[in-house]
C-alpha cells in the first residue's frame, strides 16, 4: 500500500471513529435531557419536551446504527489487495481528482491533497469501476482520464 493510500485509510478509519463517537455523545445527551423532563410535572410541555427527546434518541440510534454497520463494511476491505483495475478497495488517481472507493465519507484533506471518499454504489464509482490505468470514463459530461490505481 502507497503512503498516500495509507494515510487515507487510517484518516477515513478516524473519521468513522469520530463520528460514532459524536452520536454516543448526543445519544448520552438527549437520555440526560429525558431524565430531567420526567422529573417536571409542567403538563402540556412535560409531554412535548418527552416527544421531542424520544424522537431525538430515536434518530441518534438510526444514526448510531448506519455508523456501525459503515465502520464494520469499511473493516471489512482489503486496503493491501493490489489490483490493476479499479474496485472496491481502491485509491484512484483520475484527471486532477483522487478517489477512495470505500464507503460513503464525503471529501477528505489529506497531504495537502482533497480525497473523495466514495460508497462502491455512488455513481461516480459505477462510471469507473473496472477500469485501467490509461482508460478513460464518463460522468456528469466529463470524461475523466485513469492515471494512478493504488
Amino acid at each position: 500500500m502507497n503512503a498516500l493510500k495509507k494515510s487515507v485509510v487510517e484518516r477515513c478509519a478516524k473519521e468513522i471513529q469520530h463520528k460514532l463517537n459524536n452520536i454516543n455523545l448526543a445519544m448520552d445527551a438527549a437520555q440526560g435531557s429525558a431524565n430531567e423532563e420526567e422529573k417536571s410535572t409542567a403538563g402540556d410541555k412535560h409531554d412535548t419536551a418527552r416527544a421531542m427527546s424520544h424522537l431525538a434518541t430515536e434518530m441518534n440510534s438510526k444514526q448510531l446504527q448506519e455508523a456501525q454497520q459503515q465502520k464494520s463494511l469499511f473493516s471489512s476491505i482489503d486496503f493491501k489487495q493490489a489490483s490493476t483495475s479499479i474496485q472496491i478497495g481502491s485509491l484512484v488517481h483520475a484527471g486532477d481528482n483522487y478517489y477512495l472507493i470505500a464507503v460513503g465519507l464525503g471529501v477528505l484533506e489529506v497531504e495537502g491533497k482533497t480525497i473523495a471518499v466514495c460508497s462502491p454504489t455512488a455513481p461516480i464509482t459505477q462510471a469507473m469501476l473496472g477500469k485501467k490505468v490509461g482508460d478513460t470514463f464518463q460522468f456528469n459530461q466529463r470524461i475523466f482520464n485513469v492515471n494512478a490505481i493504488a
